[in-house]
């Protein structure tokens, strides 16, 4: 359940996931969690991620004809502060497999397909 702080036009959002269920690499391979650490001891699942939003009326723009982004101005939307480097991308077991079943069916990749086929086992035994 998320918790949100709002200041004026930024919002502060914790969200608790109760599961990590492992890894994703862009070549659709899924690698379980472990759930005993290395001396025997329980991993507890899960954790907080923070994000920070700010409603802006600019944002960059990438185009394939140019080499540098371009600032464009737009309707106010909400969008990501800072995203975090060093936390990697959480989400829930749901948006995972419509995600890996979205690349599977746009790929034109065998690997990445089959890849993408054996992780929609693994993710579906997990729901």
């Amino acid at each position: 359940m998320p918790t949100e702080e709002k200041k004026e036009n930024r919002a502060e959002f914790y969200i608790y996931f109760h599961n990590y269920y492992g890894d994703l690499d862009s070549a659709m391979r899924f690698k379980r969690a472990p759930t005993v650490a290395p001396d025997g001891g329980i991993i507890k699942q899960g954790g907080t991620v923070e994000y920070t939003l700010v409603l802006t009326d600019k944002h960059l723009e990438f185009r394939p004809d140019a080499r540098e982004p371009k600032e464009v101005t737009c309707a106010p939307e909400w969008r990501i502060e800072k995203p975090q480097p060093q936390v990697r991308p959480m989400v829930n077991l749901a948006t995972a497999i419509r995600y890996v079943t979205e690349v599977r069916d746009k790929t034109k990749d065998p690997v990445v397909k089959k890849n993408a086929d054996q992780t929609l086992a693994k993710l579906k035994k997990l729901h």
